[in-house]
C-alpha cells in the first residue's frame, strides 16, 4: 500500500532542502551522507526517502529552485517598471535580495551541481545563460552613453552579475550593511560610477 501523504507534505519537503543545503554548503555534497542529511532534517532515512528518492534528487530540487527562484525575481523585477535604469535597480536588488535569504542554495549552485548528471547541468546552465542574457538585455537599454557595444555587452554583464553572485563569500546580512542597503550600493557604483556625484535619494 502507498504511504499517505502528510498535510504538512510540502513544508516538511522544504525544510529537508534548507536542512540540506546548509550540509551540502559547509561539508560538501560528496561528503554528506544520508545519515548525516536525515540526522540534519531530523528524519529517518525511511522517512527521508519518502520525499526523496535520493540524494542527488535532493540536490536537484535545490539548485534548480534556486535558479527558478531567480528567473522569477529578476522577471518580476523587470515587469515592474518600464523604466530601464529602474529595471537594472530592481534586479540588483531581487538577485542579491535572493542570494542573501538563500546563502547555501547559492554555496550549492556554484560549488555543488557538478555532482548531477549531464544532461541537469546542461538544463542548469540554459537557465543561468537565460538569466545572464536578460540582465545583459536591460543593461543595453539603461546605457544612455552607449558604452556598451558588442564586444563589451558580456564583460560588463558577468562584472554585474559576478558582484550580485558572489556576495555569499563576505557578506554577512547580520552585519551593519542590510541587503536592501547593499543593492544599493552595487546599483549606485555600477550604473553611476565609484568618483560620480552621489545621487540624491527620495524616500518612498
Amino acid at each position: 500500500m502507498a504511504r499517505t501523504q502528510s498535510e504538512h507534505y510540502p513544508e516538511i519537503r522544504l525544510g529537508i532542502l534548507r536542512n540540506a543545503a546548509k550540509l551540502f554548503a559547509e561539508k560538501g555534497y560528496a561528503r554528506t551522507t544520508i545519515v548525516d542529511l536525515a540526522g540534519a532534517t531530523t528524519s529517518s532515512r525511511g522517512a527521508l526517502y519518502h520525499y526523496f528518492d535520493s540524494k542527488e534528487a535532493i540536490l536537484k530540487e535545490i539548485v534548480f529552485q534556486h535558479v527558478g527562484d531567480m528567473t522569477s525575481r529578476v522577471e518580476a523585477a523587470i515587469d515592474a517598471s518600464d523604466d530601464p535604469t529602474e529595471q537594472c535597480r530592481n534586479v540588483i536588488q531581487a538577485m542579491i535580495g535572493l542570494n542573501t535569504q538563500s546563502r547555501y542554495e547559492a554555496v550549492v549552485l556554484m560549488n555543488e551541481q557538478r555532482y548531477l548528471d549531464a544532461r541537469d547541468r546542461k538544463s542548469i546552465t540554459r537557465m543561468q545563460n537565460d538569466i545572464v542574457d536578460t540582465v545583459a538585455d536591460v543593461l543595453q537599454r539603461a546605457d544612455a552613453t552607449k558604452r556598451i557595444q558588442s564586444k563589451s555587452k558580456k564583460p560588463y554583464t558577468m562584472l554585474l552579475v559576478g558582484m550580485m553572485n558572489f556576495i555569499y563569500t563576505w557578506y554577512d546580512p547580520k552585519g551593519s550593511v542590510t541587503p536592501d542597503e547593499l543593492a544599493s550600493m552595487v546599483a549606485e557604483v555600477f550604473l553611476n560610477g565609484f568618483q560620480s556625484p552621489r545621487r540624491k535619494r527620495t524616500d518612498r
